[in-house]
C-alpha cells in the first residue's frame, strides 16, 4: 500500500488531466478504506495478546498501518482539500495520528530506515495539513469528536473545541461531559486527558496477582479515571459476551492502596461500572474458611457499592462480567450484624448456605470425611421444601437428610441408598477413603455398596498403624474427582464393580496394598490372594485396548513386586532386593504381580498389532529385574502362601522365553 500511495502521489503532483486526478483521488480513498479497516482489526486483536514480545510486534504493525493510512493525505497542498472534505476524513486523519503516537517507540532510532522515512513524511504532512485541519474543526466538531470516541469509548462532548494560546496554538482542547479536560496536539497526534497521556497500566498493577487472576496477562489501554479514589480506567468497555449484543461491557477502574491485612504489601482495588451500577472486587482470600472452597476458588466476588443493601454476587471467574439471577449472593444485615448466603432456585424459594463453622456442618462432614474434606462440602437448606442437601461438587454427588425416625444422609444419585452406620466393607482393611452405603428399606440383608475415589500416585498416603496399614487418598488441588462403586456381594464373598478394565485393575491394586496375613472377612482370602486371582481371571484379558490410566495401574501393580538384580552383575553370586517404598508387608509384595501385569500388557500389545491400530500405545515402565532371581524367589517363598505356585507355571515359562 505504501508503494501505491507513493506512486499515486507522484502522479497527482505531475498530472494536469482532470480525469487522471479524479481517478487518483478515488484510488487514494480506496487505499484509505482498506488500511483503516486493517488498523481497526489489529487494534481490536491487540486486546487479546499476551506476552511482551508479541505486543511490541503488534504495536509496530499498528504504527506502520496508521502511517500508511495517513499517507493517503500526503499530496500537494493545493489538492489536499479534495481528500480532506468531511468529518469522516478528519476523524480518520486524527485517529491515525493518535494511534501512531500512542504505540510508536520512544526514539526514532528504534525504527528501521523504512519506518524513519515514513515517520519523517508523516511529520511533514502534519505541518501541511494543520491549518486546514483546524479550519474544519472550528466549523464542525463532529470529526475530532468521532476520533476521540474511537480512542475513548466513554467520551461525551461538552464545551466547544478551542486552540491553546501561543506558543501552543497547535493544541486544541475541550472539557468532556465528565468534567475531564482533553488536549489533542494536531502536529504530533498526542492526546492528553486531565494533562496525562494515554498509555498502558503500570507494571505494579498489570503484574499484581489480583489482576493476573482476573484478566490474565492481557494488556489494557487506560486513561486517567474520573471516579474518586481510582487512578486509571480502561479506554473502552471490556468483558461483554461476543454473542450477546443486549449487554455492553464494563468500564474497569484500577487503584493501588496499602493492604489492610499486610502493611508491607499493596492491595489492588478493581471496580467495574455499567450504566449506573458500580461493583467492587473483594479479594477471594477474604472468604477463606468462611465459604466452601468451591465458592472461593475460581470465583469472583463483587460488592455492589451503589446500593445500601450490602450485596455481594459470586460469579464464575471465567465469566466475571456475567451476572445471573441463579448466582450465589451474600446479604449483610447491620442489625443484628449478620450475613446470609442465598441462591434462588425457583420463583417459590431459595437455597440458604449453612455456615461452615456451624454444628450442622461438623456433624455432616464427619459422615462424609472418608470421601471429601469439610471445606469442599456445600450444605444448603431449601426454604420451599425444608430439605437439607449436601453437595460434593468435585465428585458430582448429592445427599439429603431423609425423614426417617433416625434421619440419615440419603443419596440423590443412587436412589434408595443411604450412608450406612456400619462403615466396614469387611475387605480392604485399612483403606480410610471409602464410603459404605446401604439400602434404606428395612428388609435384611441390606443391599450394600462402597464408593472408593480414584486417584493416581502420589495421591496415596500409606503409613503403618499398629499391625496394619493406614491408607488415605488425597485430592487437594483436583477440580474433579472420579470414583468407582463396588457392590458388596456377601453371598459370593466379593466386590462387584462396573466391569470396566480400570475398575478391575484399581480394585486389584487396593486389595494388594491393604493385604494382611489374616484373610479379609468378606472374601475369605488375603488381599494378595484376591488380587492375584483377579489378575489371573479371564476378565483381565477381555478388552480391546488399554488407555493411559489402565497402563498406569499395571505399572503400579507390577511395582509391588520387589526388584531383584545380581550384585555384582557380572559375578551372579549375590543379589540386591528393592522392596516397596511403602510399608506394605513382605508377604504382600508377591513376585506374580510383575509377571501377571507384564502378561496383560503383552496381550494388549498383541491386540494392537492384530487390529492394525494407528495408536502408538502406552509404554509401561516395568522396573528392571532378573527373571531368574524372580523365579528362584517364587519357589523359595511358595511355602508362605496358601495359593500354589504351580498355577503360574505356564505364565512363568512364557515370561522366561520372552
Amino acid at each position: 500500500m505504501q508503494v501505491i500511495t507513493a506512486l499515486v502521489g507522484r502522479l497527482l503532483a505531475s498530472s494536469t488531466d482532470d480525469a487522471v486526478i479524479q481517478r487518483s483521488f478515488k484510488i487514494m480513498r480506496e487505499v484509505r478504506r482498506v488500511t483503516y479497516y486493517w488498523l481497526d482489526t489489529i487494534v481490536s486483536a491487540m486486546q487479546d495478546i499476551e506476552g511482551e514480545e508479541h505486543l511490541q510486534e503488534c504495536q509496530m504493525h499498528i504504527c506502520e498501518v496508521a502511517a500508511t493510512c495517513r499517507s493517503t493525505y500526503d499530496i500537494n497542498p493545493d489538492k489536499l482539500p479534495s481528500l480532506l472534505t468531511d468529518h469522516e476524513d478528519v476523524s480518520i486523519f486524527i485517529h491515525c495520528a493518535i494511534l501512531f503516537t500512542l504505540y510508536s517507540p520512544t526514539t526514532v532510532s528504534d525504527f528501521d530506515s523504512r519506518f524513519r522515512d515514513l515517520l519523517l513524511r508523516d511529520r511533514r504532512l502534519s505541518h501541511i495539513a494543520e491549518p486546514l485541519l483546524w479550519q474544519y474543526i472550528s466549523e464542525s466538531r463532529d470529526g475530532i469528536d468521532q476520533a476521540i470516541v474511537r480512542i475513548w469509548k466513554g467520551y461525551r462532548p461538552s464545551t466547544p473545541w478551542r486552540r491553546s494560546i501561543s506558543p501552543n496554538e497547535r493544541c486544541v482542547l475541550t472539557i468532556s461531559a465528565s468534567s475531564q479536560s482533553v488536549h489533542v496536539d494536531l502536529l504530533s497526534g498526542q492526546m492528553l486527558i486531565d494533562g496525562k497521556p494515554l498509555g498502558r497500566l503500570p507494571k505494579d498493577i498489570s503484574t499484581h496477582p489480583t489482576y493476573i487472576r482476573i484478566f490474565g496477562k492481557k494488556f489494557m489501554d487506560v486513561i486517567p479515571a474520573d471516579m474518586p479514589g481510582m487512578d486509571y480506567k480502561t479506554s473502552s468497555p471490556i468483558g461483554s459476551d461476543p454473542g450477546d449484543e443486549s449487554l455492553s461491557g464494563y468500564q474497569v477502574y484500577f487503584a493501588l492502596s496499602q493492604s489492610v491485612l499486610n502493611k508491607d504489601s499493596s492491595q489492588l482495588v478493581i471496580r467495574i461500572q455499567r450504566d449506573e451500577e458500580i461493583l467492587e472486587l473483594i479479594p477471594h482470600d477474604v472468604f477463606k474458611n468462611d465459604l466452601p472452597v468451591t465458592l472461593v476458588k475460581d470465583q469472583t466476588h463483587w460488592l455492589n457499592i451503589t446500593t445500601s443493601k450490602g450485596e455481594i454476587e459470586i460469579r464464575d471467574l471465567r465469566t466475571w462480567w456475567k451476572s445471573s439471577p441463579s448466582n450465589w449472593r451474600i446479604y449483610f444485615s447491620p442489625k443484628p450484624r449478620s450475613s446470609t448466603c442465598l441462591k434462588p432456585v425457583d420463583e417459590s424459594g431459595t437455597l440458604k448456605l449453612i455456615d461452615p463453622r456451624s454444628a450442622t456442618m461438623s456433624m455432616i462432614s464427619t459422615q462424609l470425611r472418608p470421601l471429601e474434606n469439610p471445606e469442599y462440602l456445600i450444605i444448603t437448606h431449601s426454604s420451599s421444601s425444608g430439605r437439607l442437601t449436601v453437595s460434593l461438587p468435585r465428585f458430582r454427588l448429592d445427599f439429603f437428610l431423609n425423614d426417617q425416625r433416625l434421619p440419615r444422609l440419603e443419596s440423590l444419585n443412587m436412589p434408595g441408598m443411604m450412608i450406612d452406620a456400619n462403615q466396614s466393607s469387611q475387605t480392604m482393611i485399612g483403606l480410610k477413603s471409602q464410603l459404605v452405603l446401604r439400602s434404606k428399606d428395612s428388609v435384611k440383608p441390606y443391599k450394600r455398596m462402597v464408593i472408593v475415589p480414584y486417584t493416581r500416585d502420589p495421591g496415596f498416603n500409606i503409613s503403618p498403624l499398629h499391625h496394619h496399614l493406614n491408607i488415605t487418598l488425597s485430592f487437594d488441588n483436583q477440580p474433579s474427582i472420579r470414583y468407582f462403586r463396588y457392590t458388596i456381594n456377601s453371598t459370593l464373598g466379593r466386590l462387584d464393580g462396573d466391569g470396566t478394565m480400570l475398575s478391575k485393575l484399581y480394585q486389584t491394586y487396593l486389595h494388594a496394598i491393604t493385604s494382611h496375613c489374616l484373610p479379609d472377612p468378606l472374601i475369605g482370602r488375603t488381599g494378595t490372594e484376591e488380587a492375584l486371582q483377579q489378575l489371573r481371571s479371564a476378565g483381565m484379558v477381555s478388552f480391546q485396548k488399554l488407555g493411559e490410566d489402565e497402563h498406569g495401574m499395571l505399572e503400579r501393580i507390577s511395582a509391588l513386586t520387589p526388584t531383584r538384580t545380581f550384585y555384582p552383575s557380572h559375578i551372579k553370586v549375590m543379589q540386591t532386593v528393592g522392596w516397596s517404598k511403602h510399608a506394605i508387608c513382605p508377604l504382600g509384595q508377591h513376585g506374580d504381580f510383575y509377571v501377571l501385569s507384564h502378561s496383560i500388557w503383552s496381550h494388549a500389545e498383541t491386540l494392537r498389532e492384530l487390529t492394525h491400530s494407528q495408536d502408538e500405545g502406552w509404554q509401561v515402565d516395568f522396573r528392571e529385574t532378573s527373571d531368574h532371581l524372580l523365579q528362584r524367589a517364587a519357589y523359595q517363598n511358595a511355602i508362605y502362601y496358601r495359593d500354589p505356585i504351580e498355577g503360574d507355571q505356564p505364565i512363568r515359562q512364557q515370561r522366561m522365553k520372552e
